[in-house]
């Protein structure tokens, strides 16, 4: 003989599964399973076809995903921090060379002048760099190789008495050392992969007064009739 109250909880959890609930049977099921007659859990709320697909979490950079543990660990934490700190200055030195160092002609003769302001100024930014440098690489527990890496460091720094396309090259091969140097000692410091590649793209430069690059269009299928579609900048979508 079929007991009575299991097929009432039986039909109580098809219609929560279903979403036809009422209130007062939802919690008459509540107290079945309050009380132990069940031991169903009650299903998640049902989602509108329309809702805004969910996103996922911001990674978080301001401590990583595990604590580091251990001289090492913590050594990595610290030079992955003036590393960052680093980027920032160097940012800030880019910033100075494109506003007052980049005359050509008669007018780049200005920024050989040691008494003028601007190129006191872009000195200063520059001088910074080392000095969060050693931070970096004289810490205790941070390896052999940190001296090596110091050096890399401030044998690369721009200058005023470099030609203009030797600084650009030297920014460039300081933004991919510095973020080679973060992706190489985050995991060690405790940052998971995701914080890892995040800390690699923070903080781009960016001139003053230029926008970040737009996103790219949406690529658009070949119609039908063999016409050729072109993209934004006149090449064959495929």
């Amino acid at each position: 003989m079929a007991d009575p109250l299991k097929e009432r909880i039986s039909l109580l959890e098809m219609g929560e599964a279903q979403g036809k609930l009422q209130p007062q049977h939802a919690a008459e099921l509540a107290r079945y399973r309050a009380s132990g007659a069940t031991k169903s859990t009650a299903a998640p709320a049902p989602t509108s076809p329309n809702a805004a697909p969910s996103r996922p979490a911001p990674v978080t950079l301001d401590a990583p995903a595990t604590v580091p543990k251990g001289q090492a660990a913590q050594a990595a934490y610290a030079k992955v921090a003036a590393l960052r700190s680093m980027k920032k200055q160097l940012n800030r030195v880019h910033e100075l060379y494109d506003r007052n160092m980049s005359d050509s002609g008669a007018s780049g003769l200005k920024e050989f002048n040691p008494f003028r302001a601007a190129n006191q100024e872009f000195d200063g930014a520059v001088a910074g760099v080392p000095m969060l440098a050693r931070q970096a690489f004289r810490v205790a527990g941070s390896g052999s190789d940190s001296d090596a890496e110091l050096k890399l460091i401030t044998d690369a720094l721009p200058n005023r008495w470099s030609f203009d396309g030797t600084n650009k090259e030297r920014f460039r091969t300081l933004d991919s050392l510095m973020a080679d140097m973060i992706g190489n000692n985050a995991g060690l410091a405790g940052y998971s992969r995701e914080q890892a590649a995040a800390l690699r793209a923070e903080n781009p430069y960016r001139p003053a007064g230029k926008p970040p690059l737009p996103k790219a269009p949406p690529r658009t299928s070949r119609p039908q009739g063999g016409r050729v579609v072109l993209d934004i900048n006149g090449n064959p979508v495929r």
